[in-house]
């Protein structure tokens, strides 16, 4: 897991902004941030509120290579994530550890809480 302050600008919604437009922080929670093209295939990309064909989705298919980790990946600001151990559906060993340690190699400050909490969408129950 990763080390590094918790994310002042990160909460409900109200990120502010550093003037070069890139955000001051963000917040992941269960990220699927993996290196297959499902982005694009309906069954496989669990964008059940978007159609994979819309220029939003295609958009992040085609700047994915700065959010996973390779040569073109972007360090990205402060960033507090979480997953958990349960999540089938973007397990953290394939999505969420990734993109962690490629932040952390590019500089970037990330605080990861992982453990077991559920499965995916996990922070809809109301055990928090």
């Amino acid at each position: 897991g990763g080390g590094g302050e918790d994310g002042g600008g990160v909460g409900g919604g109200g990120e502010k902004e550093s003037g070069d437009g890139r955000a001051d922080a963000q917040a992941l929670i269960y990220p699927c941030i993996c290196n297959s093209d499902g982005w694009l295939d309906e069954e496989e990309s669990g964008f059940w509120r978007a159609d994979v064909a819309t220029a939003q989705v295609r958009s992040l298919h085609s700047a994915k290579e700065r959010v996973v980790a390779g040569p073109r990946f972007v360090r990205p600001p402060p960033t507090f994530l979480v997953a958990s151990t349960s999540d089938d559906v973007c397990p953290p060993e394939l999505d969420t550890a990734p993109f962690v340690e490629a932040a952390e190699r590019a500089g970037a400050n990330v605080h990861y809480l992982l453990g077991d909490f559920g499965g995916h969408g996990f922070g809809l129950r109301r055990f928090w």
